[in-house]
Formats: structure tokens, C-alpha cells, sequence
């Protein structure tokens, strides 16, 4: 895997942790239980998909260690 992929991977599991964040913050404006839920399900699904990138990440680089390829 290439330096600048790992990098942007990284920016990207920032950025996704970053709405998880966002989305517990603004659960906190609603009033109505049903509409907290729904965007605290949206937070989980941003860290969930944080988790998931951070795996394939590490997965692609152990398979490139394996095959010592470069860009």
C-alpha cells in the first residue's frame, strides 16, 4: 500500500469519527426520543464505517507486506 493511501485512509477515519461526533452532539438538540435515536444511529453507522475502513486499511497493508510491491 502506498504512504499517500495509508495517509488518506487515515484522513478518512478522522473524518468519519468526526461526523460520528457530530451527529452524538446534535442528538442532544432534539426532544422527540425517535428523532435521537435515528441520528445516534447515524453516529454508530460513522463508526462503524471508521471500523471498517481502519480493518481494510490494515488488511491491505499486511497483504502488500507480504507481496513487497510498490506504487
Amino acid at each position: 500500500m502506498c504512504r499517500i493511501e495509508a495517509l488518506l485512509r487515515v484522513e478518512m477515519v478522522a473524518a468519519y469519527r468526526l461526523n460520528a461526533a457530530n451527529c452524538a452532539e446534535m442528538a442532544k438538540e432534539f426532544s422527540k426520543l425517535e428523532d435521537k435515536i435515528a441520528v445516534l444511529d447515524m453516529a454508530e453507522a460513522w463508526l462503524r464505517l471508521a471500523d471498517l475502513t481502519e480493518e481494510l486499511g490494515e488488511a491491505l497493508q499486511n497483504g502488500s507486506r507480504a507481496r513487497s510491491t510498490r506504487c
